[in-house]
């Protein structure tokens, strides 16, 4: 007797269970005033044990907690910001950092972490010629253990610039406006 109703009790819990898991559901909803132009994941800055995510709209980044939807730090630009990426440590205090790009021909790379203080501007590279449409995270090429940042511009170019510094590495001139950029392994 108590085997059937121990089964039926499991059969319940689990129909209870997938009723509240309700696939395609609004968990929250966060509106930020401004078009979103970008967004990235980006490691557990809040500390909540959980990812969280860059959003890039008109007037700036936004680091929002995607467990909540709680907005940990935000930053105003000077442009709109077109492309965010998830940069890893470049200020050593053992929480990623952030990098954009923008309309105002800037890439501007953020703290992500608390030590530093979250969402401070770590370092600006300005004057770029053209909006910049991509940015991405790339490994260290200069043996400095921080990573670098790949760019692509609309002045027909990729940029590669140093993660913790913001200073050229190099360029290379396109054909044409630079829309999107990845880093690749060795090859």
């Amino acid at each position: 007797m108590i085997l059937p109703m121990l089964l039926w009790l499991m059969i319940l819990w689990a129909a209870t269970t997938a009723q509240a898991q309700e696939y395609g559901r609004e968990i929250w909803h966060r509106d930020l005033s401004d078009r979103i132009h970008a967004l990235a994941v980006t490691p557990d800055l809040s500390d909540d044990g959980f990812p969280d995510f860059l959003a890039g709209t008109d007037s700036g980044l936004y680091c929002v907690e995607s467990r909540e939807g709680i907005i940990w730090w935000s930053a105003a630009t000077a442009g709109a910001v077109w492309s965010a990426a998830a940069l890893g440590d470049v200020n050593a205090d053992g929480q990623s950092d952030a990098v954009v790009g923008t309309s105002g021909n800037e890439i501007l790379c953020y703290s992500g972490g608390a030590t530093t203080g979250i969402g401070v501007e770590l370092w600006r590279r300005s004057g770029l010629g053209g909006d910049v449409w991509a940015v991405a995270a790339m490994p260290d090429i200069d043996a400095d253990t921080f990573p670098e940042v790949l760019a692509g511009t609309a002045a027909n170019e990729i940029l590669c610039l140093d993660g913790e510094t913001g200073n050229l590495h190099w360029s290379y001139p396109t054909g044409g406006d630079v829309w999107t950029v990845a880093a690749i392994p060795d090859v």
